[in-house]
């Protein structure tokens, strides 16, 4: 907020943490980072240091092409990211879940 220099008065919500410093609370819960090449809020710097700061315990997808969050969702990416949550986390999605997803 302060970078895009939004001033907030009292009461007022306390400014999150960034990802990068809470990163590391995640392990050993698997964690998978999709991010686009192209988004242009932020830089492939960002997710990069994500994964860094998760001591290497999470999985990065740099996606070619991609911009930002929804405009990356193609129903290919989704069916790529149910696969990985079913291999990592468990067989609890049942494909119905994993087809509506």
């Amino acid at each position: 907020m302060r970078a895009l220099r939004v001033r907030l008065a009292p009461p007022s919500l306390e400014i999150p943490a960034s990802p990068i410093e809470v990163a590391h609370r995640i392990a050993p819960t698997p964690l998978l980072l999709v991010h686009g090449d192209g988004d242009h809020y932020l830089g492939v710097d960002h997710p990069l240091a994500v994964r860094r700061a998760t001591g290497g315990h999470a999985e990065l997808w740099l996606e070619r092409g991609v911009r930002h969050a929804e405009t990356a969702m193609s129903p290919e990416l989704v069916d790529r990211m149910a696969a990985w949550l079913a291999d990592h986390c468990g067989s609890r999605t049942n494909e119905a879940e994993r087809t509506a997803a």
